[in-house]
């Protein structure tokens, strides 16, 4: 995972332990399969916030290694201390889907940031080959005329329905490329 996912990854967020108030309370269920909504208290309370901020500056991988001491303290020690390893294992899961989106927004960024530099490596080459996007438009435009019209395996012509392609203002006469430059388009052909 990158660092700067894990640099926003908050573990009191990601695991739901704060309750709508920001206090704490007891990760357990009922018998019912409510939430306890016990509210620590003194001593727990403190070291659970503590823990919290501990787990958040490490990665969430490294916090894993956390998630038994913060069971201990989070799950009240009257019903729920039993209850430990089902609560581990939800935030076992928590961190891994944190984890998942994290790498795939990650991804998702490295991915747009390679598109936009082949967009930039493109324009670099128009450039070097003194062709204007307006021009390319143009080599584009005739090449797609030109197959529409070449013949088809069995000898008769192509009948490509015309495409709607997007308007590009097209360049002054004068400016129409030369036969060398169209050359060195050879990836249309």
């Amino acid at each position: 995972m990158s660092q700067s996912s894990a640099s926003d990854w908050e573990a009191g967020t990601v695991l739901h332990i704060f309750t709508p108030t920001d206090d704490i309370a007891c990760a357990g269920v009922t018998q019912a399969g409510n939430p306890c909504g016990w509210r620590l208290e003194g001593g727990d309370k403190a070291d659970a916030r503590e823990l919290l901020a501990e787990m958040s500056e490490k990665s969430p991988n490294a916090a894993l290694d956390d998630l038994p001491e913060l069971a201990r303290l989070v799950l009240c020690r009257k019903n729920h201390q039993n209850q430990a390893g089902r609560v581990i294992s939800r935030w076992k899961r928590a961190i891994n889907t944190y984890i998942s989106e994290a790498d795939r927004a990650t991804e998702d960024v490295t991915e747009v940031s390679n598109s936009s530099e082949t967009y930039n490596d493109i324009i670099a080459d128009l450039s070097r080959l003194r062709i204007t996007p307006a021009q390319l438009r143009t080599i584009v435009d005739e090449h797609i005329s030109e197959r529409r019209q070449e013949p088809v395996s069995n000898g008769s012509a192509r009948s490509t329905p015309p495409r709607s392609t997007p308007s590009f203002p097209r360049p002054e006469p004068s400016a129409e490329p030369s036969r060398s430059k169209m050359s060195k388009l050879k990836f249309f052909k």
